[in-house]
């Protein structure tokens, strides 16, 4: 008697069916519908959040949804699938927002760091996919683009093919700025003034991180070469000189951390830069206050000299003023000069004073004002 259960064929069916998923996963990412977003891979640090800020377990392949963060700390990389046919490129210490309105419309809102796109062709024209930082708008229809969020105050866009079309705004004025970009030019989008800075693109300049995105996948180099009319060529970057590159740029990353540590500051757009940060002035070790000097006890004041008593009838004063001039004045003031001219001015005025005082210096005032000057 036969048993019940799937026949033999079916069985092989099914198995066969669950290699060819095994083996091909990138079959499965393009049967995600529109609306579908992935996190494909991720090596070191990565946290992902959904809208709450909740934080959720990491594993390959895992689903993301509108409003949910992804962020990767130091040394650290995570790629998103986009509908099974955009990639994203996550660079390290670099943070993301995922928006989506609905299936045909996408935004990434870079809030720091920087990121690599390839939407993998031109796209539909009832779709759209934007880059946002706190700066600008990037909006793509078919382009491999390089965007960096410098700082809250400037961001750079580097077009690899195709182009796009940034829109920037004025805080204060709110005029609205708008440009293209074409394979092989960069722009630098500033807050202030709300203007657009362009400069060309070379290869030497382009980091690791986007050499290695580049290299990994044959054809990328050669669309690059031909959308900027060879001015861009990549084509003979090997994935083994793309990491070595790398390993060089975390190495100059970590370096510079510690440079910001000690207070140094470092240039947004060097070669090898990891993520914008302004370290601000450098803050000063603290030095030790030296010790005061003990204070010396303040000496105590010498008591004055008792006044020696007044002869009677000089109002109190000797007049004699203490002065000994060496010209010889010999008057009633106490001012004996010694240059022998007796000026006869005895001082002894002769006003009698009918207040009774009878001052030394002669002055016996009845306010007469009468003088008798002796010697006149």
């Amino acid at each position: 008697m036969r048993k019940a259960g799937l026949p033999r064929r079916a069985w092989a069916l099914a198995l066969a069916l669950l290699l060819t998923l095994a083996l091909a996963p990138g079959a499965a990412f393009a049967a995600d519908s529109a609306d579908t977003m992935r996190l494909e891979s991720s090596s070191g640090t990565v946290t992902v959040r959904n809208k709450s800020g909740q934080k959720k377990t990491v594993f390959r392949s895992m689903q993301l949804f509108s409003g949910w963060t992804v962020e990767t700390g130091e040394k650290s990389y995570a790629t998103l699938s986009l509908d099974g046919s955009k990639a994203v490129r996550l660079d390290a210490g670099s943070k993301v927002e995922l928006r989506q309105n609905d299936a045909k419309k996408l935004e990434l809102f870079l809030e720091k760091g920087s990121l690599i796109t390839d939407t993998g062709g031109k796209l539909p024209k009832d779709e759209s996919c934007f880059i946002r930082t706190s700066t600008m708008v990037c909006g793509i229809r078919g382009t491999i683009v390089y965007v960096q969020a410098a700082s809250p105050e400037e961001s750079r866009v580097t077009m690899l093919e195709s182009f796009a079309t940034l829109s920037l705004r004025d805080r204060r004025s709110g005029a609205l700025e708008r440009s293209e970009l074409h394979a092989g030019e960069r722009a630098d989008c500033l807050a202030e003034g709300a203007h657009f800075r362009f400069g060309s693109v070379s290869a030497q300049e382009l980091p690791g991180f986007v050499q290695a995105f580049v290299a990994e996948e044959p054809g990328r180099a050669e669309r690059i070469f031909e959308s900027t009319g060879g001015a861009l060529d990549l084509r003979d970057v090997t994935p083994e000189a793309a990491a070595e590159r790398l390993a060089a740029d975390e190495a100059a990353a970590a370096a510079q951390r510690a440079q910001r540590v000690r207070g140094a500051t470092v240039s947004v757009w060097d070669d090898g830069a990891d993520w914008w940060y302004d370290p601000g002035p450098a803050q000063q070790p603290v030095q030790p206050e030296e010790p005061e000097e003990p204070q010396q006890p303040e000496k105590p004041e010498e008591p004055e000299k008792p006044e020696e008593p007044n002869e009677p009838g000089k109002n109190g004063d000797d007049n004699d003023n203490g002065n000994d001039n060496d010209n010889g004045n010999e008057n009633g003031n106490g001012n004996e000069n010694e240059n022998g001219n007796d000026v006869g001015n005895d001082n002894d005025v002769g006003n009698d004073n009918d207040n009774g005082r009878d001052n030394g210096n002669g002055n016996g005032n009845d306010n007469g004002g009468a003088f008798v000057v002796a010697g006149s």
